[in-house]
């Protein structure tokens, strides 16, 4: 009598085995085959984040490079036009001693 009832109650409530639907070897299939692709698309999505990574640090190593070029030279433009001020200073300065 009790396990008539205990039936009784567990059809009223489903039990997980009449919850869940009997799966064929295609529905497997679907869900193996949805997972794969998921998991291709989401390593693509990494691949493709690495290579733009990659990419924009090669670019900025180059910017980066060119800046570094550019203030390299300005600085050598620098030290030259504080040589010819300092040559032109000289000069002056021998010439007005030679005047004295």
């Amino acid at each position: 009598m009790r396990t008539l009832l205990r039936l009784a109650l567990e059809r009223e409530k489903g039990t997980p085995r009449e919850v869940e639907r009997p799966r064929d070897r295609d529905t497997i299939r679907r869900e193996r085959a949805r997972g794969a692709a998921a998991a291709a698309a989401a390593a693509a999505a990494v691949t493709a984040t690495a290579t733009t990574a990659a990419v924009t640090a090669a670019e900025s190593s180059f910017e980066w490079l060119e800046e570094k070029e550019v203030e390299e030279e300005e600085e050598e433009e620098e030290e030259e036009g504080e040589g010819r001020r300092m040559r032109m200073r000289m000069r002056m300065s021998i010439r007005m001693r030679e005047r004295e």
